[in-house]
């Protein structure tokens, strides 16, 4: 009867033949069996030459293969090896980065030497595979990433902006099923059905898979919307209860047991748009935001958050509210990440009170209400990086003209997208707002502006050009104080009357008082201006363009 081996006595017999490669590798190796002293290494058998190889490092094994059968024995041997592996690939050649292997940016100009050594570890299990790809890939490059991603990994990053055949939908399930937590393919994969990508979310959904993104063409998205959830992007959703966000034609995010599902747009770096579909398990954030995780420092072996890679992490900053993303920017990395985000969460309601001592913010929808008296720089900062982040109302407070430091903080505010912008300062001056601005915010769906101060640095065929867009765009309406004889020079210059006088037969003024006011029609928009006697008998006027049958005061 044999008698069975524990692991440890097995590890204990193997363990001193490794020791004899290791001295064999300096000296005989070379299979000879004319040697008086003993047998040589390849007098064992194969099976007993695979068990050694698996104890041996990647670079020992292949090393070891001095002959056709040593070659064959370890082309069979699959292990886990702890490394990651980055490869970028270029017109001229490539670069490959293992640093668990002692392989430092190694410039490989034979790709065919690089394809056999991958063909060689298919079926083995690493750590992470990361691939650039800058440009058109060749066929030879192409080959390359296929037995790549023959491998085992946990973590997978494809970057390229061509699309990648050699990436079907069983290459993908495959992954799945071995193990892979984490996918991220910045590349576009047309072999990639609507059906396919149905069929990856219900496999996700009932995997240990943690997240997954991909790069598909225009459309896609919002077909994948329809064929999936049953609902149209492109359309208001408020009823379902499993859409958590949505911004009609833009983003779109649902929940459904513990998968989130998010579909947005991005703009690469060649300024082409590609929708980004994106599948994540609720708990993944959490866990990677823990606190040993968001620390530069970990014990050796353990993965940080700050290990993943730039575009991976704005990924995950999609889904944090904008307090938590910007208690996240621990360091220059993280805050340049932050920056560079757009945001499509929408804050609510935003109320700065702008004083001769500092600023006070109030943003009820995060509970935020905070005077800062000192250096009010950190504001300005801070609405730096939620540029372009939607706001339903924009309400400002002056006493004043505002400071250089505070006018620098408004110009951040006003990068923002709000449906509504209300400046209230009778006595004190925008100098800073420019026409690009107010353009701006009226192309990014802005519906109503007043703007009850004086803004200086507007000139007249800036007011002129306002409302001639505004008769052909949605804004609902405009409003402006101006100086006394600017409202004069505008009224002349747009419709060729003279303010002070009287006006007969022209039947789009529909109100006329000279020198007071004057109300003007022209195809559903209403140009008002009248003048206003303030609190010091200063006489100033007041600019208004008002969309027909728009009431101005439902903005109260």
């Amino acid at each position: 009867m044999q008698a069975d081996h524990s692991y440890a006595e097995e590890k204990s017999f193997i363990e001193p033949l490794i020791g004899i490669i290791a001295d064999m590798t300096k000296c005989d190796l070379s299979g000879s069996r004319e040697n008086e002293e003993g047998t040589s290494f390849l007098d064992l058998p194969n099976e007993v030459i695979a068990e050694i190889f698996k104890y041996l490092d990647v670079r020992t094994r292949l090393r070891m293969r001095i002959n056709r059968r040593l070659d064959k024995i370890e082309l069979g041997v699959k292990n886990a090896v702890n490394c990651d592996i980055r490869l970028g690939m270029r017109t001229n050649g490539a670069t490959m980065h293992v640093e668990q292997l002692g392989i430092h940016d190694k410039r490989i100009d034979d790709l065919s030497l690089l394809e056999s050594g991958f063909r060689r570890l298919a079926g083995t299990t690493v750590k992470i595979v990361r691939i650039e790809i800058e440009e058109q890939p060749t066929e030879e490059q192409r080959r390359i990433v296929d037995e790549l991603l023959n491998l085992n990994m946990k973590d997978l990053y494809l970057l390229m902006n061509e699309d990648l055949p050699v990436l079907a939908f069983p290459r993908l399930l495959r992954l799945i099923e071995n193990g892979c937590d984490f996918i991220v393919l910045r590349v576009l994969c047309d072999s990639i059905t609507v059906k396919d990508l149905c069929t990856l979310r219900k496999i996700i959904l009932n995997s240990t898979m943690q997240f997954f993104s991909i790069y598909v063409r225009p459309g896609i998205a919002k077909s994948f919307a329809e064929e999936c959830f049953k609902i149209n992007i492109d359309e208001s959703t408020d009823n379902t209860p499993q859409i958590t966000s949505h911004t009609p034609g833009s983003e779109l995010q649902h929940m459904e047991s513990d998968l989130i599902t998010n579909v947005h747009k991005h703009t690469t770096r060649s300024g082409e748009t590609r929708d980004v579909i994106t599948f994540m398990k609720e708990g993944y954030v959490s866990e990677m935001l823990k606190s040993k995780c968001a620390m530069s420092v970990t014990r050796r072996g353990e993965k940080s958050f700050l290990d993943l890679p730039n575009e991976v992490i704005i990924e995950v900053f999609k889904y944090l509210n904008l307090p938590t993303r910007l208690r996240m920017r621990l360091n220059k990395r993280l805050d340049k990440i932050a920056l560079g985000l757009k945001n499509a969460e929408n804050i609510g309601n935003i109320t700065l009170t702008i004083c001769t001592r500092g600023v006070k913010i109030s943003v009820p929808k995060y509970g935020i209400i905070k005077t800062i008296f000192d250096d009010i720089s950190v504001l300005e900062h801070s609405f730096r990086r939620i540029a372009e982040a939607t706001v339903n109302r924009i309400q400002i407070y002056m006493s004043g003209s505002p400071s250089e430091q505070q006018c620098q903080v408004l110009e951040q505010v006003l990068n923002l997208n709000c449906k509504v912008l209300r400046v209230d300062c009778m006595n004190g001056n925008l100098s800073f707002l420019t026409l690009s601005q107010l353009l701006r915010l009226m192309e990014n769906s802005c519906e109503s502006i007043v703007l009850h101060t004086f803004c200086d640095s507007l000139t007249m065929e800036d007011l002129c050009r306002l409302r001639k867009i505004m008769l052909t765009n949605n804004m609902q309406f405009f409003n402006l104080h101006v100086r006394q004889e600017m409202l004069k020079i505008f009224v002349n210059e747009c419709f060729g009357i003279n303010f002070d006088e009287p006006i007969l037969n022209l039947p789009q003024i529909i109100i006329h008082t000279p020198g007071s006011q004057m109300r003007h029609a022209e195809s559903g928009l209403i140009t008002f201006v009248n003048t206003h006697t303030n609190w010091e008998e200063d006489v100033h006027g007041e600019i208004i363009f008002m969309r027909d049958g728009f009431d101005r005061f439902s903005m109260n």
